[in-house]
């Protein structure tokens, strides 16, 4: 009973070191392809971008986590401009659907796309944190959706009210323009 207490003891510290080592290399090699890219934009070269993208998109493949996800779509989004495979990547992160200011980004490529956007937008307020207003993410669902507000509410945000007034501007297509520029 005592040596299988042991083994079982053992076999949970070998692989709790396992774990810790494949973290520290996944972490290590993260960080190599983080200088890849901010060398890369410093360096205002979209070969080395595209060919960052591609060696990214195969460590994808054994290393499948969300902060590899969110550094190659960055890359797609901001340097490349391919937006559908973004949206297509960032559909499959279950971050993109929990945290307000992510989803944000989705739903703005939805929307740029002509995607079916709504649905996306009343999650984005759903995982505002109250107070709703205090968050620039909600505003900007709110104006995506033309849903209704009350002016106590702009009153009472932290948030600047041109800020909140770009949010809600109706002309869509002038807000798409500031984040998706041709």
């Amino acid at each position: 009973m005592k040596k299988s207490i042991i083994f079982f003891i053992l076999s949970i510290g070998c692989i709790y070191l396992l774990y810790w080592y494949n973290n520290t290399q996944d972490q290590k090699l993260f960080d190599e392809y983080q200088q890849k890219y901010i060398s890369s934009i410093k360096a205002n070269n979209k070969e080395d971008l595209m060919k960052l993208a591609s060696e990214i998109e195969n460590v994808l493949h054994k290393h499948n986590s969300e902060k590899w996800k969110l550094m190659y779509v960055n890359i797609l989004i901001s340097q490349l401009h391919e937006y559908k495979k973004a949206v297509e990547i960032m559909e499959t992160m279950p971050i993109m659907h929990q945290n307000a200011g992510l989803g944000i980004g989705l739903c703005l490529l939805k929307e740029y796309l002509e995607m079916p956007y709504k649905a996306c937008y009343q999650t984005v307020i759903n995982n505002v944190p109250e107070p709703k207003y205090n968050d620039l993410n909600y505003w900007g669902a709110i104006g995506a959706l033309n849903q209704s507000y009350s002016e106590e509410e702009i009153k009472k945000s932290e948030i600047p009210r041109e800020f909140i007034e770009f949010q809600l501007n109706p002309n869509r297509k002038e807000i798409m323009k500031q984040f998706f520029p041709e």
